[in-house]
């Protein structure tokens, strides 16, 4: 992680109204996670919209319901493959209805992501940099997946689910999942108040970190 983003770059991110909490972030976010886990236990919705629905409602903001839709098919990493956690993918959904894109890559990040491809010169490095500077919204999922991956040290479900291998449907599996559920939900609030109060910084881990 290096510079925070500068304030006209945080003011072209996101797309919708929220409402900020008044109180302490951590009691915001504990709220966020008790809304969570009501939503997975209480009113049964599956582990990837009850984190969707969670975020969004905790900042108040105002969504279709048809949009619970796109998030069914990540059951258990996917059609139950183990790939990316579910509760991980809503997460990433809510931060994408906030602050995602619906148009093509505008003219100039077009050109500058070609140029980082096909300029004659450049070291891989300097083409890796070039696309990680041009793409420096991706910096808001960025941080909210390292922080998953910190928090629990893997992202697929199949990795985090390791220790049940041999009892996946068990009431302990279930209950790890359930705490992943909550957690998560929190991971992506507290990302939504470090945008939002001007605290991101620029990309951090990454696939090209290895060049820069």
């Amino acid at each position: 992680m290096t510079q925070p983003l500068k304030k006209t770059e945080l003011e072209k991110l996101r797309k919708v109204p929220l409402q900020l909490p008044q109180e302490e972030n951590d009691s915001f976010i504990r709220k966020c996670i008790e809304m969570a886990d009501r939503y997975v236990t209480t009113e049964r919705w599956p582990s990837h919209q009850s984190v969707y629905k969670a975020v969004l409602d905790s900042f108040c903001i105002d969504y279709p319901v048809d949009t619970m839709r796109l998030l069914c098919g990540f059951t258990a990493g996917g059609g139950f493959t183990g790939g990316l956690c579910g509760a991980l993918c809503g997460g990433a959904a809510a931060l994408g209805f906030i602050y995602g894109s619906t148009e093509p890559m505008h003219d100039e990040v077009h050109k500058r992501f070609m140029e980082a491809i096909f300029k004659q010169g450049l070291t891989p490095g300097e083409r890796a940099a070039e696309v990680v500077d041009t793409f420096w919204r991706e910096a808001v999922y960025n941080y909210y997946f390292l922080s998953f991956r910190h928090k629990f040290g893997h992202t697929d479900c199949r990795k985090l689910i390791e220790p049940f291998r041999d009892n996946p449907v068990s009431r302990k599996r279930f209950g790890c999942c359930r705490r992943i559920v909550g957690e998560t939900a929190g991971l992506a609030a507290r990302t939504i108040l470090t945008v939002e109060k001007g605290q991101l910084t620029q990309m951090g881990e990454n696939v090209y970190s290895h060049l820069l």
